[in-house]
């Protein structure tokens, strides 16, 4: 074997040396950081998120998901659950909210545990990152530089859409650019066995948001285009060395255009409703731009713009321009320095990993062309375009730092080697500084410790009356102000779960109010806007518009209707919280009043400013009370008689007790006893084999009111009916 030959295969075998084996001797102090990150991430999610609502409306949902398999899990165990949770029908992503329920089963239902999903991504993140880069350039102190360009990043500490966000946006972002730093490694390095890192990668980032799916299909369905092109012209010899590459990324183009087509296939109505309808077709996109303030130009601008200025951040971006600076600073100084009779140092394209930073050159554009021809913007997903960004940024500095060769350089100039470090201690120094900053939700705790008082007082009801799926009404598009608010923070708070039904949800073209003016009166809870914020009057939704036209008629169907349990203040937004009355009736046998009677109970705190007690149902055999009914009511406490009026038409019957003016006896409940002049037995009139004493099915709304729906004169007091006798 001659020494060129020995040479070259030593060189290949000491690029498959242990790929993600990180150096032992310098890899403790980025151990030694994470351990850090982890710590600092569980303190403030401790001091700033724990107890607080499901801020920036679109985590509640996937809260509520999460909570809802975690329960399925506990009922029908664990994989069936999962699964189950994995292939619902959600348009954007399916894994968020079953990896966070299997935390609650190792950890409990927490906040922490459900954001620990983001962490165990951002940091697995800088893993691969710091493995990468250390691995193809043989020099740690590049891995330290990657990860550090990643820690001076502001996108993972902003309050809507980082890590204390529980969306998919942050997530799905690092599964990128985890996807990225693969196929660094894999166009960097003779191991096999990177292409189907890079597959898995990819695989599990389309199934955490399924746009991925789209941006890195498109990407490699046009980069692996010219490779196939060059390799079908090129020589035998040529095809060799071209062989690597084009395997490199023609497998995960084959592998998405499977998984991506059964993926589709799958859930083809919901991306089409969500995706086709909803960004394309449909008119709620211009609503969503208007929401974001978006013209015509400036949608051109929106992601570069919500890149530079949300996601890396000003601080970010200077050190990245020093950076750059020095770098070029260094690399010239070196070629200056270098004799005319020295031979020059090789130029490493790319840090040896040309193809990687042409493929994420093109996923960036593709990803800002997709991004920007939607009309609709969202200030989160630009995440998506940070950290490709910063990853090119790495490859690209790393190339001007190898055009000289540093050995050549002397003195001060040294200093310019120990930029990598530098860029990491500040990036470590930027993120324990946004670990211990405060968020809004904190700097106005005041107010928002209204809510948990709120939701309990919502919960507490339901529970009470043991409505599992209750109608829930709110009119304003806020945050704290919705069902999925309430239904998670109970959840978190009792273990205690809801299905609320929201005749509203996401919709946001809505402008017929009938169907809400049905709604209404037999909502059980509703938050409605006591005043209207001047901030209201230039929403563009066309829903908000209908709520803010309508908010008269609200107010006057839900004072009449329902009452208030709490008031909440949120800076200058006043919300009532409402309940329905509701009254336990006992003494029901197989959904029929008998002779016995009935008893009625009402908390005392739902009587001011309602005068009767309405109730309304049917009866299946009318003509066995012969037209009439007549019966008495009695304050159990008391023992005193109230005026109950009965009226009896067809099948349907009208109760009404007059409660104006009388003063009930102290306590929580005020009870009622009803009792009836007439039953009848099924069995004798020949109806039916039962042979219980019957009189009429039991009520079927019971509702306090503030005026009389019978015309009931205060001072007419029905005498006590005696009870019927027993058979």
């Amino acid at each position: 074997m001659s020494d060129s030959q020995t040479l070259r295969e030593a060189s290949i075998d000491s690029k498959r040396l242990v790929p993600w084996a990180l150096p032992s001797r310098s890899s403790w102090v980025f151990a030694l950081v994470l351990l850090v990150q982890i710590a600092a991430f569980y303190a403030f999610i401790a001091r700033e998120i724990s107890g607080n609502y499901p801020f920036a409306n679109d985590q509640a949902g996937y809260l509520a998901k999460s909570h809802q398999i975690f329960e399925s899990m506990l009922s029908n165990g664990i994989f069936s659950s999962l699964l189950k949770g994995m292939t619902g029908q959600e348009p954007t992503g399916m894994l968020l909210p079953s990896e966070a329920a299997f935390l609650y089963l190792l950890f409990g239902v927490s906040r922490a545990a459900a954001l620990s999903v983001h962490l165990i991504h951002w940091i697995v993140l800088q893993v691969v990152v710091f493995a990468t880069f250390s691995h193809f350039t043989r020099s740690v102190c590049w891995g330290y530089y990657a990860v550090g360009l990643l820690l001076l990043m502001a996108s993972p500490f902003q309050l809507v859409g980082g890590m204390f966000d529980f969306r998919i946006d942050f997530s799905a972002a690092c599964l990128l650019g985890i996807v990225c730093s693969l196929v660094i490694y894999m166009d960097g390095s003779d191991d096999r066995r990177a292409t189907w890192y890079v597959v898995g990668a990819c695989c599990y980032a389309i199934c955490m948001r399924h746009i991925l799916l789209v941006l890195l299909g498109g990407t490699l369905g046009i980069f692996v285009l010219p490779l196939l092109i060059q390799h079908v012209r090129a020589t035998s010899a040529q095809r060799l060395v071209l062989r690597a590459s084009l395997r490199n990324f023609l497998i995960p183009t084959l592998c998405l255009s499977v998984g991506g087509a059964m993926v589709l296939a799958v859930k083809y109505q919901a991306f089409y409703n969500y995706y086709v309808v909803g960004h394309l077709v449909g008119s709620e996109k211009e609503v969503r731009a208007a929401e974001s303030g978006v013209d015509a130009i400036g949608r051109y601008v929106y992601y570069p713009l919500s890149v530079f200025q949300q996601h890396l951040g000003y601080p970010a971006l200077a050190i990245l321009g020093m950076a750059l600076l020095l770098f070029i600073i260094q690399a010239s100084l070196i070629r200056i320095r270098q004799t005319a009779g020295s031979p020059a140092a090789s130029v490493q394209s790319f840090g040896s990993a040309p193809l990687a930073a042409a493929f994420i050159a093109l996923l960036v554009l593709v990803t800002f062309v997709i991004l920007t021809a939607d009309t609709a913007k969202s200030p989160v997903v630009g995440s998506m375009l940070a950290f490709p960004i910063l990853l090119l940024f790495a490859l690209l500095t790393r190339f001007i730092a190898t055009m000289g060769d540093p050995v050549s350089i002397g003195g001060w100039q040294r200093l310019f080697v120990l930029m990598p470090l530098v860029i990491f201690v500040l990036g470590t120094a930027r993120t324990l500084q946004s670990y211990s900053g405060r968020t809004s939700l904190t700097l106005a705790r005041t107010q928002f410790e209204q809510l948990p008082r709120a939701y309990r007082a919502i919960g507490d009801y339901l529970t009470m009356f043991e409505i599992e799926s209750p109608k829930f009404f709110s009119d304003r598009f806020t945050d704290y102000q919705t069902p999925a608010a309430f239904q998670v923070s109970y959840y978190e708070m009792t273990g205690r779960t809801f299905r609320p039904i929201d005749p509203v949800g996401s919709k946001i073209l809505l402008t017929d109010f009938q169907p809400f003016r049905d709604f209404l009166p037999e909502a059980d809870v509703a938050m409605i806007t006591e005043n209207r914020p001047a901030s209201d009057a230039t929403n563009p939704m066309p829903t908000a518009r209908m709520f803010r036209d309508s908010a008269a008629e609200i107010r006057n169907i839900v004072s009449a209707r329902m009452v208030k349990i709490d008031q909440l203040l949120i800076n200058d937004h006043v919300v009532g919280v409402y309940v329905k009355p509701r009254t336990p009736v006992e003494g029901v046998s197989g959904g029929w009043i008998t002779s016995r009677g009935i008893k009625i109970k009402v908390l005392r705190d739902w009587l001011p400013g309602k005068q009767f007690l309405l109730m309304k149902g049917s009866t299946i055999f009318p003509e066995q009370l012969k037209g009439s009914l007549n019966g008495s009511a009695i304050e159990v406490a008391s023992g005193e008689s109230l005026p109950l009026k009965i009226s009896l038409v067809s099948t349907n019957y009208v109760m009404e007790i007059d409660l104006k003016g009388h003063s009930f006896a102290a306590g929580k409940w005020v009870e009622f006893e009803l009792k009836f002049d007439r039953f009848f037995v099924p069995r004798k009139a020949g109806v039916s084999p039962d042979d219980r004493e019957l009189v009429i099915l039991a009520p079927s709304l019971i509702r306090l009111e503030p005026a009389s729906a019978l015309g009931l004169a205060p001072a007419a007091v029905a005498t006590n009916v005696p009870k019927p006798g027993k058979r």
